[in-house]
């Protein structure tokens, strides 16, 4: 089962965000905080499942860490983030749901 935000219609938006000229989809997992924080976070199962379900109609971005907000460069490239921050955020850089 896919998540239950936007589940059920993944393969409708991977098929939009192509049609408007995408050529890769990001999938981002919903940590549940604010308004939404009654949801249940997607597990690692439900999230690869949303991701081949897209995958069917567009590529699809499978190196999810969590969006990070001070993150800067491209994958397998330099980071960016300790030549604009003096200091960085605490925490792990390896987390991520596959």
């Amino acid at each position: 089962m896919v998540p239950n935000i936007n589940g059920e219609h993944i393969e409708d938006i991977a098929k939009a965000v192509k049609e408007a000229g995408a050529c890769i989809y990001n999938i981002i997992p919903l940590i549940p905080q604010s308004e939404l924080s009654h949801e249940t976070a997607p597990v690692c199962q439900e999230i690869d499942e949303a991701r081949t379900l897209a995958g069917k109609h567009i590529d699809v971005f499978r190196h999810c860490q969590h969006c990070r907000a001070d993150a800067v460069g491209m994958l397998g490239g330099k980071d960016f983030g300790d030549m604009l921050y003096q200091r960085r955020i605490a925490g792990s850089d390896t987390f991520s749901h596959g």
